[in-house]
């Protein structure tokens, strides 16, 4: 049977097929933002003020072009980092939610999020096995949540519906994986003919 990140690994190689490379190209900028959180972690400074997810796709484009294990560790310990804030499973929304934080950390089709960095950084041993793990439970129960829990309209509820549809994709061996798609897929739909005016303007505008 394969193994979780040979299953992450092999989903995220079809979706990239249909809609092309999600992570940026390794530009001079990228490897520099990328750098500054790996020396973050190599010199045992918390490499975490400051630093947004976008960061995480740096590190996975970094790790992928020059297969440097400092990369993929420095991704372990920001996602780490993440685990630790949140509360104990089940996993519940924090004080600080906001009904962007799902789609945005996960990723969607416009966010690359935990998911669209995992497929690249498993393949290093400087990434623990038992992270992948926990980050997926985590996932499970979010996606679990914003089922249950989907904005009313505009564009957050496209992001939403959005992240339920590309999850569920990339996480199709979970049983789960059905329900979440099942929801939000129609609900994308019906989202995005709301989204604009007889004359074709944009509601959300």
């Amino acid at each position: 049977m394969p193994s979780l990140a040979e299953q992450l690994v092999a989903n995220e190689n079809k979706l990239t097929a249909a809609w092309g490379d999600i992570l940026p190209a390794l530009t001079p900028s990228e490897r520099a933002a990328a750098d500054l959180v790996a020396d973050r972690v190599v010199k045992g400074a918390d490499p975490t003020p400051g630093v947004h997810i976008h960061y995480l796709a740096s590190l996975a484009s970094a790790f992928r072009e020059t297969k440097d294990d400092r990369y993929a560790r420095a991704a372990a310990v920001l996602l780490e980092a993440w685990l630790v804030r949140e509360p104990e499973r089940p996993w519940k929304p924090g004080p600080t939610y906001n009904a962007l934080d799902i789609p945005h950390t996960l990723g969607d089709t416009e966010c690359v999020g935990w998911f669209g960095v995992l497929p690249v950084v498993v393949a290093s041993p400087a990434f623990p096995a038992s992270l992948t793990q926990r980050l997926v439970d985590s996932a499970r129960d979010k996606l679990d949540y914003l089922v249950g829990t989907l904005h009313e309209a505009r564009n957050i509820r496209m992001s939403q519906c959005d992240a339920l549809v590309t999850e569920s994709l990339r996480l199709d061996f979970l049983p789960e994986s059905k329900r979440w798609r099942s929801v939000g897929l129609p609900a994308l739909n019906d989202c995005f003919h709301r989204q604009f005016h007889p004359d074709g303007s944009s509601i959300e505008a």
